[in-house]
């Protein structure tokens, strides 16, 4: 392996500086306009070559149209460029050109296939990418606006780095992302498919930035290119810490900093009062209530869970409902796995339940999203982390809240509603993601799994609930539409 490249191989081309050529001797001078135009007709004369006679002024606009818009001139501009004798009419012409929004859509699509951009993401399944585009936008935008070339291309190396406030910089970044990305692998498969992506990544950098065909050096010192192969692997490391994520953007952050300000403004009296009131009579209360009417805690034990975030890995969309139950739609992956992240102030949590509803919108009515409506809950885990006090301070903490350390909740004596023979609910909890829970034939309809808490949770400070559910069984079993709940008795 090559440590050093040789002397000869720096005169690569694409390593040389620009350099300004002088332009060169012509017979017929009157003919040339710019510097431009003495190469063009050098080499005309050089091959006997007489230049064509000048277009005429339609011809001019309809070519300027074309290739600043990609777009024929409509009837009145036609009418106002060939009645503008004025001799600037050109110069405000292409001026009106570079002005549109049209001309970053026609260039940008030239930058767009350098970046092997798509708005799917390519083999055999071709799922769709509803933020791809974010990018595509960006690229637009900067043409529109005139970016200088070097922003341009550190922004889409590096724009969540090296201006992470500015939205056009984070939506540069999609530059990375958008090559093929296959979205059904294995568990072996999945280093492999990880390395792809980086050499995509690096590949489309060298080739579309430096003038370099690196991708070569991935398997030897490149025969051309003057890239060794540790080269290129120390280039590569630099991109191990990029992973594909769907982020929100917002487009009006000094909007939104005046409508926070304002709703926290108005809001604080009823905090203040609320926080007073759980402190100093509600604890009061409670203990009141409790021992009042003890059985009245078996008529309303189970409390719905607001979670602060959600994600599938299978890039399934879980939508809320009014229920606190969230409905998967659009990709359906053999292999998928949800999580969740609740924060809550109660302590003495004793109890927690998930729920896999029916709903019309599933296949045979769910609960599950296999095809006969069934599910396949393989693993069903729990970490819990102690809320930190900048994050709490008797409000909400912001999404994702700051947390201390997480730590497994050890859950036991499962119950479920229904079992499948030969798939209980413990088997959801039993460490083995190849066994599981499941319900057939009991679908359309809605089911439930308890678990008990080995000891109560809840930090004082405040707690942050993850919750992670694991459908790693049978291809396309996991649940339709789940809901959380805990139970607080200690």
């Amino acid at each position: 392996m090559l440590e050093i490249v040789a002397p000869e191989s720096k005169q690569f081309w694409s390593f040389q500086p620009l350099r300004r050529s002088a332009a060169p001797a012509v017979t017929n001078e009157a003919w040339c306009r710019t510097p431009i135009d003495r190469f063009i007709l050098a080499r005309l004369e050089a091959r006997g070559v007489a230049p064509n006679p000048e277009a005429s002024r339609l011809q001019l606009l309809r070519r300027a149209y074309f290739d600043l818009l990609g777009l024929p001139p409509a009837p009145e501009e036609i009418d106002r460029f060939l009645n503008d004798a004025s001799p600037e009419a050109w110069d405000h012409l292409l001026d009106r050109l570079l002005d549109s929004p049209h001309y970053g859509e026609r260039w940008g699509r030239h930058w767009l296939d350098v970046a092997r951009f798509a708005e799917s993401h390519g083999f055999e399944h071709d799922t769709d990418r509803p933020t791809a585009y974010h990018f595509r936008d960006f690229v637009i935008e900067a043409l529109n606006r005139d970016l200088p070339f070097d922003t341009f291309v550190q922004w889409q190396i590096a724009g969540d780095e090296l201006a992470p406030n500015d939205i056009l910089a984070l939506r540069a970044t999609g530059f990375l992302a958008a090559g093929v990305h296959s979205t059904q692998i294995t568990k072996n498969e999945v280093e492999k498919h990880r390395y792809d992506e980086l050499d995509d990544m690096l590949g489309t950098i060298s080739q579309s930035m430096l003038g370099l065909s690196i991708q070569c050096a991935r398997c030897h010192d490149h025969k051309f290119d003057a890239i060794p192969q540790r080269d290129y692997y120390r280039l590569l490391s630099t991109f191990t810490t990029t992973v594909r994520s769907e982020i929100d953007l917002d487009f009006d952050p000094e909007g939104y900093r005046r409508a926070k300000q304002a709703f926290d403004t108005a809001h604080e009296p009823l905090v203040a009062k609320r926080v007073q009131h759980e402190n100093e009579q509600l604890p009061a209360r409670l203990s009141a209530w409790e021992k009042e009417s003890p059985d009245r805690l078996a008529r309303f034990p189970w409390v719905v869970l607001d979670c602060l975030s959600h994600k599938s890995a299978g890039r399934a969309t879980l939508t809320r409902q009014p229920d606190g139950s969230f409905l998967a739609s659009g990709n359906t992956p053999d292999q998928e796995t949800y999580t969740f992240v609740v924060w809550t102030t109660q302590t003495g949590i004793t109890a927690l339940r998930i729920e896999a509803l029916g709903d019309p919108k599933l296949p045979k009515g769910g609960p599950g999203r296999a095809p006969n409506g069934n599910f396949l809950l393989t693993d069903f885990q729990v970490t819990i982390a102690p809320l930190t006090p900048k994050a709490s301070g008797g409000r909400e903490p912001p999404e994702p809240p700051a947390a201390g350390d997480p730590v497994p909740v050890r859950l036991k004596n499962p119950r479920a509603t229904f079992e499948q023979s030969g798939l209980p609910v413990a088997a959801a909890i039993d460490g083995d993601e190849k066994s599981g829970w499941a319900i057939d034939p009991q679908f359309g309809k809605d089911h439930a799994a308890a678990f008990e808490l080995e000891t109560p949770a809840g930090f004082a400070e405040g707690s942050v609930l993850t919750f992670t559910l694991k459908f790693q069984g049978n291809a396309k079993h996991s649940f339709g539409r789940p809901r959380l709940s805990k139970l607080c008795l200690a």
